[in-house]
């Protein structure tokens, strides 16, 4: 009501300006016909014509825009529902609990005898697949795109050992008789280390090698891939299955496995001298940020994202079409999983969270051009800042990444400014809009360039990392 008045005020208020202006240059022109006058009056029309619409004119304007189908809407949501059930049927469900529990395995052999070991139990708190699964799927990571630093020094350490009769005297094999009775294909270095001094090695024999007669010891310690880096550790396969890595039986030490290459299922040019590093001409997986687009964490995390998307984002894209939509929704996408793949390098993220935050981003400025013309805009505005809250504590909880989110939010609104048609009807539109597209652009240079010089910040921002995953009470948030 109150917006209706003030409305009506400024309506009686512009007619006696104009008809003040009406009347002294109608006396101008009338006691002096000139040239100079007749402009004036010309120009006081046209600028009546294009400076003021009516609320009728408006309505009118506002119906003859066309409803656009929803296509890519309706089809993010049902391809999100299919891989998230794919996921679920191929990897089953992961534990969901939010209280810590650790499984405890005992008897596993290692160079020094049978130990006890207790290890975390992975779990998915949005009722979804295993971690490991959205690797396979698509998610991004940064170990499958890029050279991490851990992969640098693993390089550096294992410099020296391709896999030629050159160097094979850089192994042999490492026994603990008995009571141990464990052996494995170490180098010299290593089996000090990891039996202190106890073991024997023996320069030049490999374990699995052996002749009969030497097999009294067994060969039991072998590679295991563990993790999300592409390591590659030497223990037992109890001790693999505690770490829920990949036991590799067939082999006997780290340098002929590339724990990476398999996880990442890259496509690389190592060679069979050192099976275990990628080659220079690694093609590492950009593609990675848009087949993580439409990926989801578990049942939880997708509710809660179609919600968004058919009461915030279908709307959206029946006023706007569905092209305007996708570059939202995308580019918010894309820039979100750059940041988390930044702060979290070794833990796999998904594209569909901060995507939805460019959509509520998009809603939020629509709410703000149409704020006169909105039966009730403060609610609507508070149903929007609900929204953005309730992700944003989600954002708090693992997997779900905080930073995504709100960088999601930022691009949003950017790209609303360029791609969104605004509400400005009249002769001054294009000028208008053209102004916003102009910014736009420059706001999304300047985006760019700072996250070329804010990103390398965020690998080190102890607070970011906090903000990432909250110790809630009686939760846990170390889930990788």
């Amino acid at each position: 009501m109150q917006t209706e008045r003030n409305y009506f005020m400024q309506l009686y208020k512009w007619k006696l300006d104009s008809l003040t202006d009406i009347i002294k240059i109608a006396r101008d022109y009338y006691s002096d016909p000139t040239e100079m006058n007749l402009a004036h009056w010309n120009l006081l029309k046209r600028n009546l014509s294009k400076e003021y619409q009516s609320f009728a004119d408006i309505r009118m304007n506002v119906q003859r825009i066309p409803d656009y189908c929803p296509h890519f809407t309706i089809a993010l949501v049902l391809l999100q529902v299919l891989m998230l059930t794919v996921l679920c049927v191929q990897y089953d469900f992961s534990d969901a609990g939010l209280v810590p529990e650790d499984t405890v395995r005992e008897d596993i052999p290692t160079f020094l005898g049978t130990e006890t070991f207790t290890s975390p139990v992975e779990s998915n708190i949005w009722l979804g697949p295993p971690i490991r699964s959205f690797i396979e799927a698509g998610a991004v990571i940064a170990s499958c795109m890029r050279p991490l630093k851990q992969q640098t020094t693993s390089k550096a350490k294992h410099k020296h050992r391709a896999m030629n009769e050159k160097n094979r005297e850089y192994f042999g094999c490492c026994e603990m008789a008995s009571p141990f009775n464990t052996a494995g294909t170490t180098t010299e270095a290593e089996c000090k280390n990891l039996t202190y001094g106890l073991g024997k090695w023996t320069r030049g024999v490999w374990c699995s090698e052996r002749s009969v007669t030497e097999k009294s010891v067994a060969h039991v310690i072998k590679p295991c891939c563990s993790g999300f880096s592409g390591e590659c550790y030497m223990c037992s396969q109890g001790e693999c299955d505690n770490m829920a890595g990949v036991f590799h039986s067939e082999l006997d030490h780290c340098v002929q496995v590339n724990c990476l290459k398999e996880m990442c299922k890259l496509a690389d040019s190592s060679t069979d001298e050192t099976p275990w590093m990628l080659g220079p001409n690694t093609r590492w997986q950009w593609w990675r940020y848009l087949t993580a687009i439409p990926l989801t964490y578990g049942i939880i995390h997708i509710l809660t994202l179609t919600f968004v998307q058919l009461f915030v984002m279908l709307p959206l894209e029946m006023c706007v079409g569905w092209p305007r939509v996708v570059i939202a929704y995308v580019g918010s996408s894309v820039v979100g999983e750059m940041v988390a793949n930044t702060m979290e390098p070794v833990s796999p993220h998904v594209g569909s969270t901060s995507g939805v935050a460019g959509i509520l981003a998009v809603a939020v400025l629509e709410v703000c051009q149409a704020w006169n013309f909105l039966q009730y805009p403060l609610l609507e505005t508070i149903k929007l800042l609900s929204i953005i809250l309730f992700i944003s504590f989600l954002g708090t909880w693992p997997l779900i990444s905080l930073a995504s989110f709100l960088t999601g939010l930022i691009t949003g609104a950017i790209l609303g400014f360029v791609v969104i048609p605004y509400i400005i009807f009249g002769d001054r539109r294009g000028y208008i809009r053209a102004r916003l597209v102009f910014f736009g652009f420059i706001l999304i240079i300047l985006g760019v360039v700072f996250l070329q010089w804010f990103l390398p910040f965020l690998e080190t921002c102890e607070f970011c990392h906090f903000m990432e995953c909250l110790p809630h009470k009686g939760a846990f948030s170390n889930v990788i």
